[in-house]
């Protein structure tokens, strides 16, 4: 059954479950099955988004056949569908086919379906069971696990969300095949934040990917990326601490994408976590906690894999807006988690708006020098 309330949750013991419930390649299906099949559940709810049932639901249904008959609910693929609206979509179309409190929902898709799925989860009937089922990298190794769900609110993200933590996570590396190349590359950002944040042999090696431009993605890495962030959930499940480490590259990540939605140009989570993680270290560098060598070293990698990275000046001021929604901020200070070495970043740095205002006019001024 769902866990309803923080003390529910940490009395439940289910945080200490998350890690065992995260399964991988052809085993996750039969690891899956027992899990579901033990739980009673009295319908069954697949949300996919238009390109994940396109390519994947043969696999999906070859492999939980004994599911049928489930319901297939499909949203618009793209950031748009992480809305209010496809919430109340989704959610009515449940209780028009009698859904009740022990229903399942299955989340086939990336970032978006995972995101989108678990929030729907997490408010129907006060809150229901759901399982993600990621088919990109970047919800593979960040969106399906750790238990954030979220919707945008107009142009800004992840406004409204809750903690909501999934029964499990299936993660199999043959639906990253399905992907385009750009898609990869997007969520490779976060294998990079990941990096950067707890691991300096990793950074080594990613390095050597991002100046070649040939990313290797295995199993291996993927469970590396999976077991970092599980180590600091496990510790601080609902970002109250340690948690807010992971949001390296995402305060300035998140603006440059509201910004881009605003401009009817939007970029990939991915590529805006990327402009983010070399913004953010341009920040630290001129706030003298992180070296100038190391600054080298990251502008210079990522900017090879990702492209140039600047801003325009005119546009800071709505960047400005943008930062200062976001939910971590204290009064008009805006709130970063910044790398002070690879392996080394300190969360719940503390910056007045105007300095942030400063330091980015003079990052638009040096990056278009270059």
């Amino acid at each position: 059954m769902s866990i309803s309330t923080t003390q529910d949750f940490l009395n439940s013991g289910k945080l200490s479950q998350i890690r065992n419930s995260i399964f991988y390649g052809e085993e996750m299906f039969t690891s899956l099955s027992g899990l579901i099949s033990s739980g009673k559940y009295s319908s069954f709810f697949f949300i996919y988004d238009e390109n994940s049932f396109k390519f994947c639901r043969k696999k999906i249904d070859s492999e939980m056949s004994y599911l049928q008959p489930a319901r297939h609910l499909v949203v618009p693929s793209g950031e748009s569908s992480k809305s209010l609206h496809s919430v109340a979509n989704i959610t009515s179309k449940m209780l028009e086919a009698g859904a009740d409190r022990n229903s399942l929902i299955i989340n086939v898709g990336g970032g978006v379906v995972c995101d989108l799925g678990a929030f729907c989860a997490s408010v129907f009937k006060r809150g229901i069971d759901y399982i993600n089922i990621p088919t990109s990298l970047m919800a593979m190794v960040d969106a399906a696990i750790g238990g954030k769900t979220a919707v945008n609110l107009n142009d800004f993200k992840n406004q409204i969300g809750t903690f909501h933590f999934p029964l499990a996570v299936g993660i199999h590396l043959d639906f990253l095949k399905t992907l385009p190349a750009d898609e990869l590359h997007s969520g490779f950002a976060e294998v990079v934040k990941y990096a950067l944040l707890f691991d300096a042999e990793l950074w080594e090696q990613l390095q050597i990917m991002l100046n070649t431009q040939r990313i290797d993605i295995t199993t291996e890495l993927i469970d590396k990326c999976v077991s970092f962030k599980l180590n600091i959930v496990e510790k601080d499940p609902f970002e109250k601490g340690d948690r807010k480490l992971l949001n390296a590259g995402h305060t300035v990540g998140h603006a440059l994408e509201s910004f881009s939605f605003q401009k009817n140009s939007p970029i990939s989570h991915g590529k805006a976590v990327a402009q983010g993680l070399v913004i953010e270290s341009f920040l630290a560098k001129e706030m003298k906690m992180l070296s100038s060598d190391h600054y080298q070293q990251i502008e210079r990698s990522i900017s090879n894999f990702y492209g140039d990275i600047a801003i325009e000046e005119a546009d800071i001021p709505v960047l400005i807006e943008f930062l200062l929604a976001d939910k971590k901020n204290r009064n008009n200070n805006i709130a970063f988690t910044l790398i002070k070495a690879p392996a080394n970043a300190e969360k719940d740095i503390l910056i007045d708006k105007d300095l942030v205002n400063e330091l980015l006019v003079k990052f638009s001024h040096e990056e278009n020098q270059n």
